[in-house]
């Protein structure tokens, strides 16, 4: 019995050793994360001017990277800023019999986001990230045996304010996964030469992050 109790105390001491272990701790980190993006709709001048309405070809598959750091502010809390590089989705939208009618949307950028992160568990925490985005939206508009009165390339990059939300996920003391949802303030686009601002984005990434302790 005292064998077998020494056996159990010390299991559970072990157990209890790994799962402490597997809090993220504060410092330097990078991250890589990929998922699923969508943008604003093109307004309705956007369509207009193609006289019909246009087969939509979305590749919503978003990406990029991220380097950051975290330090200890309260027990159980840590705040920190990153900085990071997307590519959201892009969309076509094809129209008419000529060929290679198309408008094309392309949309990326680089964030700075202050970041807090609340630990719930040893493993699981909970996060917010509040800050801005310099984004670039353009369109590219190819109209095969068609002349449209448009420019064949149009590009609008302003700073738009940006916050996310997710849960985190402390694999062991150096990485961690989280799951993410961002969202841009951005606008409706068009193919004119004036476009108010790049796109708004919606987006929810898997993120992977290796920790510098």
């Amino acid at each position: 019995m005292k064998l077998k109790a020494i056996v159990l105390a010390s299991s559970l001491i072990l157990t209890t050793s790994v799962a402490m272990a597997n809090v993220t701790q504060g410092g330097f980190y990078v991250s890589g994360f990929a998922g699923w993006s969508k943008s604003a709709e093109p307004n309705a001048s956007d369509l207009a001017v193609l006289g019909e309405t246009p087969d939509k070809t979305d590749h919503p598959f978003t990406w990029g990277g991220t380097i950051g750091y975290n330090a200890p502010l309260a027990s159980g809390f840590l705040g920190g800023f990153e900085l990071s590089y997307i590519d959201f989705n892009n969309a076509k939208y094809s129209y008419g019999s000529g060929l290679f009618n198309t408008l094309e949307y392309d949309n990326y950028g680089i964030q700075g986001m202050f970041t807090g992160t609340f630990l719930l568990s040893n493993n699981f925490n909970v996060f917010a990230k509040i800050g801005g985005i310099v984004e670039t939206s353009s369109v590219g508009v190819q109209s095969g045996f068609y002349n449209l009165e448009a420019p064949t390339n149009v590009s609008k990059t302003e700073m738009l304010p940006a916050v996310a939300v997710g849960v985190g996920y402390a694999i062991n003391s150096s990485l961690e996964a989280a799951l993410q949802y961002e969202h841009v303030a951005g606008a409706d686009w068009s193919n004119n030469a004036n476009p108010s601002n790049p796109m708004t984005q919606d987006a929810v990434t898997l993120n992977i992050s290796y920790y510098f302790n």
